[in-house]
């Protein structure tokens, strides 16, 4: 209210701060929120371009000139504790890699949250009971980005009163009122289900198609093309009130 000066602009602001990880109704985020807003949406504004997204490419890129090995398609069934101290990772029996087992050198370092670590990977039989208490205990606020793909044979064009636009096709939206703000964070936050509100007010995000110059084409499939990604915030599968496979059920209607 302070530094933004219409209710749509203050909206949208609020819904990227929020999908940006650090939510502006969390006690002292605000400021963080915003931050990781505005990295993310000032297309050209930010080192590397196109802000969070290429620093993520520009970190791989650091990390692979550095001898790293990246396997993707590899996800982990168990981290393997020896002498109470994480060893190394086993594979799940469909990953891409054909050796299951991988040693640690120094460490290992988990990439999904502290719960799913420490009660799947690891497993109760490692750990402390009173550790792992600490850890059920720990929320891990947010929500969960649902993504879409479109791939289309056309463009998708806006209405003939937006024809000025062109191929604009993204953006954000209903940001009408901060009610759909709020009623979108109870649903996410609060009762922790499928959206309750109706298919007009459920907000998204869609990155527009005309954000990517020609030279970088974000689908290769001649004549073809591609609106991704596109999100609706949902609660964590692990915190949805009808059970972690909830949302697959409820993905037709999103």
């Amino acid at each position: 209210d302070e530094y933004c000066e219409t209710e749509p602009f203050k909206v949208l602001q609020a819904f990227a701060s929020w999908y940006s990880g650090a939510a502006a109704h969390y006690e002292g985020m605000a400021i963080p929120a915003m931050g990781g807003n505005i990295a993310t949406t000032l297309y050209g504004a930010s080192a590397p371009r196109g802000g969070m997204h290429d620093y993520f490419h520009a970190i791989l890129r650091c990390a692979l000139a550095h001898g790293a090995v990246v396997r993707t398609c590899c996800p982990v069934e168990e981290i393997i504790i020896r002498n109470g101290q994480a060893a190394g990772v086993r594979l799940r029996d469909n990953a891409a890699w054909g050796e299951k087992t991988i040693w640690a050198d120094k460490a290992v370092v988990s990439a999904v949250d502290v719960r799913q670590t420490f009660n799947k990977l690891i497993g109760p039989q490692h750990m402390d009971h009173g550790l792992l208490q600490k850890v059920n205990d720990t929320s891990l606020k947010g929500g969960s980005i649902y993504v879409s793909h479109f791939l289309t044979r056309e463009l998708l064009r806006l209405r003939p009163k937006f024809k000025e636009w062109g191929h604009l096709t993204g953006g954000y939206y209903p940001c009408d009122s901060r009610e759909i703000y709020y009623d979108h964070v109870a649903d996410v936050d609060g009762l922790k289900g499928d959206p309750t509100m109706p298919a007009q007010r459920v907000f998204w995000i869609a990155v527009p198609a005309a954000r990517f110059p020609s030279t970088d084409p974000q689908c290769t499939i001649p004549n073809r093309y591609l609106i991704s990604p596109f999100y609706v915030f949902v609660p964590p599968p692990e915190y949805h009130v009808d059970g972690p496979d909830a949302i697959n059920k409820y993905k037709e209607k999103l």
